[in-house]
């Protein structure tokens, strides 16, 4: 019921209110407080001349409905927790791969109710990381509309879920003749550790090979043998010297993909040697060290799943980095 607020006193806040100043923004009145004549005033200067009072048991207030509506969309490794003002946060249970359905995400955001906002599939996110947040429009929702909800979202769910991480062996290898001959230092390899040791993954296998197919074929067996995740640096183009693309299909038991949309590092390798995972990158990751194919691909490896050739495809939607536009400048 809405009521003026002087007529309000005494009764319970049926939602979150807000107040927004250069130095605070949250609430002020929370739902479930009882409103006191010091409240009056208060309420007032910050617009609230009117308030909700609990009252109907048919309908759903915001804080409850976003919570109810969180548990029913949250999948594995999800926590739902009650924010301010309204909003439900979901947060990771345990560090892992992020996988939104995209399908159930736009049934959610066109109910004109509730607006669920997430991190991209793909994403990795560490332990309480936020995952998604769910809002409201309405201040209230009645039982048998959120019913409907819940029936109209049920062949989607779960939406938003975690898949856990786990720490990976991994293997680097290094390619060029002008690494192996001394003539340059070798810039890939701790650039390539580092992404590895964010994704929790130790290195028990290092080598350099020259740019011979025969060759880095053997160091990638001899790698895969103590290692899950190799990843391979250099001689990724078309160029005829560049030999690790096929290097790398020679051994390997599928090639996922080769070519990635996506800026920088487009010319990269995802294949696999039974379960274990083969990494080609470009040396373009010593120019762009910050983001490149390992931030996008690594989350999966660690995550035990394999990215589907239409995740890949859809990459190049927003596959151009802002980072890469600076690093660019254009």
């Amino acid at each position: 019921m809405l009521k003026r607020i002087e007529d309000s006193v005494g009764l319970r806040a049926a939602h979150d209110y807000s107040a927004v100043t250069p130095e605070f923004k949250g609430p002020i009145l929370k739902k479930g407080e009882v409103i006191k004549e010091e409240h009056i005033e208060l309420m007032k200067q910050h617009g609230h001349y009117y308030v909700f009072v609990e009252e109907d048991a048919d309908w759903l207030w915001e804080d409850e409905a976003v919570v109810k509506f969180g548990k029913y969309i949250a999948g594995e490794n999800v926590e739902v927790v009650l924010e301010s003002e309204g909003k439900a946060f979901l947060l990771a249970r345990s560090k892992g791969l992020v996988r939104v359905n995209r399908t159930g995400l736009m049934k959610v955001n066109s109910t004109g109710v509730f607006l669920l906002i997430t991190l991209k599939t793909g994403s990795f996110v560490r332990e309480n990381g936020l995952i998604g947040i769910i809002d409201m429009v309405p201040l209230k929702v009645s039982r048998s509309s959120f019913n409907k909800l819940l029936e109209d979202t049920k062949m989607e769910t779960p939406i938003v879920s975690v898949k856990p991480a786990v720490s990976k062996k991994a293997g680097i290898i290094v390619t060029g003749n002008e690494i192996v001959d001394g003539l340059k230092r070798d810039l890939a390899g701790p650039i390539i550790e580092a992404k590895l040791k964010h994704f929790d993954c130790p290195v028990v296998y290092y080598a350099q090979s020259r740019d011979d197919e025969g060759e880095i074929a053997r160091k990638i067996l001899e790698a895969v043998e103590v290692a899950d995740v190799v990843v391979v640096s250099g001689g990724m183009s078309v160029d005829p010297t560049d030999r690790t693309p096929l290097a790398i299909a020679r051994i390997a038991d599928r090639v996922v993909f080769y070519g990635i949309p996506i800026k920088p590092t487009t010319m990269s390798m995802l294949a696999y040697k039974d379960d274990k995972a083969i990494i080609g990158v470009s040396s373009g990751i010593i120019h762009f060290p910050e983001y490149n194919v390992l931030d996008v691909i690594l989350p999966w490896m660690v995550s035990n799943t394999e990215p589907s050739r239409e995740y890949i495809a859809e990459l190049g939607e927003g596959g151009i980095s802002r980072y890469f536009l600076e690093k660019m400048k254009l």
